[in-house]
C-alpha cells in the first residue's frame, strides 16, 4: 500500500532563496521523489523591438529559477536513500522558434537543452529528467492572445483546440 503525498508551491521562482525554499519545502519528510517544474512569462515583441529587460525577465523567470529548482532538487535526490527521482520540466513547442516571442522561444529551447544534459549528468545517480512540450494549452499566460494569434499556434500543433491544464498533468504523470 503507497501512499502519495504531494505538495504544490507557488510563488516568485527568481526570488532570492526560493529554489532552496521551494525544495525544502518540497522535501519535508525528507524525501523528494519528484519535481515538476512549471514557470513561465511572457513579454512578446519583434526582436529589433526588445529591450534588454524585456530579454532578460522571461529567461529569468522561463529558464534561471527553473534550472536552480531543479539544481536543489538535485542536490536532495543525490543525498537521499536510496538515490534517485525524476524531474519533469514544462517547456513549450515554442522552443522550435515562434515570431513575435524571440525570448520565450529562447528560454523554453534553453530548458530543452538543459533537459537532454541533466539527463545524461544524472543518469548515474538514478534521477530522470524529461520535459513535456505542449502547444496552446488554455491558462493565464495565454488568454490575451488575439484569435489570430492562437490560430497560428493551433495550425503549428495541427491542432483544433488548445490543451487543459488537466491533459497536460496526464501526460505529466506518465513520467
Amino acid at each position: 500500500d503507497m501512499e502519495t503525498r504531494s505538495r504544490y508551491i507557488s510563488g516568485d521562482i527568481t526570488a532570492p532563496g526560493a529554489p532552496e525554499r521551494i525544495i525544502k519545502q518540497a522535501a519535508l519528510s525528507g524525501r523528494l521523489d519528484s519535481v515538476i517544474i512549471s514557470a513561465g512569462t511572457r513579454n512578446d515583441g519583434l526582436f529589433i523591438q526588445m529591450d534588454d529587460d524585456q530579454m532578460r525577465g522571461v529567461l529569468e523567470t522561463n529558464f534561471f529559477g527553473p534550472a536552480f529548482v531543479a539544481r536543489e532538487a538535485i542536490k536532495q535526490m543525490r543525498k537521499q536513500k536510496p538515490r534517485g527521482g525524476s524531474i519533469v520540466f514544462v517547456s513549450s513547442l515554442a522552443a522550435e522558434g515562434n515570431p513575435g516571442q524571440t525570448n520565450y522561444s529562447a528560454s523554453k529551447g534553453a530548458i530543452n537543452s538543459l533537459v537532454k544534459t541533466l539527463a545524461k549528468e544524472y543518469y548515474g545517480s538514478n534521477i530522470r529528467v524529461n520535459a513535456v512540450a505542449p502547444g496552446l494549452v488554455d491558462t493565464a499566460l495565454t488568454a490575451d492572445l488575439s484569435p489570430r494569434q492562437r490560430d497560428g499556434l493551433l495550425a503549428a500543433t495541427n491542432s483544433d483546440r488548445a490543451l487543459t491544464p488537466k491533459e497536460v498533468a496526464e501526460h505529466i504523470a506518465y513520467y
